[in-house]
Formats: C-alpha cells, structure tokens, sequence
C-alpha cells in the first residue's frame, strides 16, 4: 500500500517528566512508578514469604539520604496479628495496621496519605517562603520585614535548614499498603463509597507502592487491576488448565499460548509446590519479564524449546 506522511502534522511523543524520589534495586519495577503488586497463591504455597522477600529488597536498598525507602507503611490483613513476624522490618505502627477488612480501613488509609501528602506540600511552601524573606533580610536589612516575616525568621532562628516537616527529607514522602487474606472482602467492591479503586489506579500520584496477597487469581484481584495495571504478578501452581487459559488471555500479550502453557510448567514445577511464576510488566519478555521466582530470569526462546515431556 503506498501512503504519504504529512510531515507538518507528524509531533513527537511528550513524555511527561517522571519525578526521582527512591532508589530502586536493579532488576525490579522502580519505586518512582509506585508499583502495584499481587502474590495469587493457595494457602502455604509461600506467598507471604515471597512477598516480603520482595518488599525487602526494596526497603533495604539504600536511599541517597540514608533515611529508609517507605516513610509509613499500613497494613489490611484479617490476620495481622499472627503473620507480625513477616512485617517486622517495615516498623508498621500499631494506628496504620487494619484487622477488619472494611471499606472503613481502606478510607482511613487514603486519608491518612492524603494528610501526609498535604503536609509536604505545606512544608515546600513554608520553605520557599522562607528562602524569599531571607533574601529580603540579606538585601534590604531587617527594618524591611513585616512583623510576620520577623515571626516567621524567629521562629527558624534565621536558619533555612530550621525548616523540617513530619519526615525530615527533601523528596515526596512514599508510602507501601500491604493486604493480605482480604479476597472476597468488601475493600475490593466498587461502592461508591470505596476509595480503594482511586487508590489503586492514582497509586502514582500518592506515591504508594500496593502488596496484595490473595489465593484466588479471579477473585483475589479486581479485575481494573489484572488487565493493565499491574506492575507484578506471582502465580502459583493451578491445576485448573482453563483458569491458566484465562490467565493468558489477561496477561500474557507477547507469547503464543503454547509458549504461555511451557512457560507457566516451567516455573511453577516443584516438588515442595513453593516454586512460582514472576511477571514483571514493565520490562521486555526476554529482558526479565518473565521469571522463575524472583531471581531467574526466563528466555522465551529457550522456553520454546521445552518439549512438554520434558
């Protein structure tokens, strides 16, 4: 087909400018895209543990101001209280932690974000504040200040690195939500009451790094969630072949699904039943998209060449 390209109307893609506020471990969906995370797995099939595994690379990779990666961390889980010794090196407040799977907890959580978010906002104005009426001090002397503007240098002692906020660091606070044994709760519902599928979907915009732990692919994740909005998926074994087709069509866009059924065998074989499927969405298929766990990374050419007897 032979066609003509108006150059006049042809634009460059803009791209808007994504902010730098965490360090992230190579190899993993960076923080500065708050990634959503979902561990679908049976009971006892290790998904707990690999989540926190993950949540810990991320909280120990080291911060350019040596301050830890989450600067709060809240918890919905129906069984907290008797998986603690997983969250322990989160430093998850006794307030931020959420027994009762409700719609409740969940507002409660944004709100508290929304509150954290307003404070930095507040703190940058304050600053920039700051710097001006210390600039007028430094030009004009301080017969030039208004009495506010005296109250405001009083109140820093004339020192601009006096100005410190709730968390005491230059860059957007962030925040991790882990929910764990909350499928078929009300925290997923669309009610319109619900603040969670802003939440998740605006998750960017607030800075908040999403862990969900479910045992049901379908009805553990939302399904606005499963179909794009996913930065990480960890499935399990499934005997149920339908349920892996399913799952194909939902996630899988670059592999046929011959390669999608040798893939999913492949990873989640094991005799202890722990070994699991990785899917990281942000990434190329043959630059670890896909692995077998977290850690080996899976060439669908090689894939390719699995004989199912294999």
């Amino acid at each position: 087909m032979k066609t003509k390209v108006l150059k006049h109307l042809t634009l460059n893609p803009i791209h808007k400018p994504q902010a730098h506020i965490r360090e992230s471990p190579p190899g993993l969906p960076t923080l500065d895209k708050a990634p959503l995370l979902s561990a679908c797995g049976s009971r006892g099939s290790g998904k707990s543990m690999t989540m926190t595994n993950l949540l810990r690379l991320y909280q120990d990779y080291p911060q350019k101001d040596g301050k830890k990666t989450w600067d709060r961390v809240f918890v919905i889980s129906p069984t907290f209280e008797e998986n603690m010794h997983y969250w322990d090196f989160l430093d998850i407040d006794e307030d931020d932690a959420y027994l009762n799977p409700a719609i409740s907890s969940v507002n409660n959580v944004v709100a508290k974000i929304e509150e954290d978010i307003e404070l930095y906002k507040e703190y940058l104005e304050k600053k920039q504040e700051c710097i001006k009426v210390l600039k007028k001090l430094m030009d004009k002397g301080m017969e030039s200040l208004t009495d506010r503007e005296l109250l405001l240098m009083y109140g820093i002692n004339f020192d601009i690195n006096n100005v410190k906020w709730k968390y005491d660091r230059e860059v957007p606070p962030c925040f991790c939500l882990i929910i764990d044994d909350c499928s078929h709760s009300k925290i997923f519902s669309n009610s319109g009451t619900n603040k969670f599928s802003n939440l998740a979907l605006r998750n960017r915009h607030k800075n908040t790094t999403i862990a969900m732990m479910v045992q049901s692919y379908k009805t553990g994740v939302p399904k606005f969630l499963r179909q794009g909005n996913l930065s990480c998926l960890m499935l399990w074994r499934i005997y149920d072949q339908k349920l892996i087709d399913d799952i194909y069509q939902e996630v899988s866009n670059d592999l046929t699904i011959d390669e999608w059924k040798k893939l999913f065998e492949y990873a989640t074989e094991a005799e202890d039943g722990h070994s699991h499927l990785t899917i990281f969405f942000d990434l190329p298929k043959n630059e670890g998209k896909y692995r077998k766990n977290l850690n080996e990374i899976i060439s669908i050419d090689d894939v390719k060449n699995i004989r199912h007897d294999d």
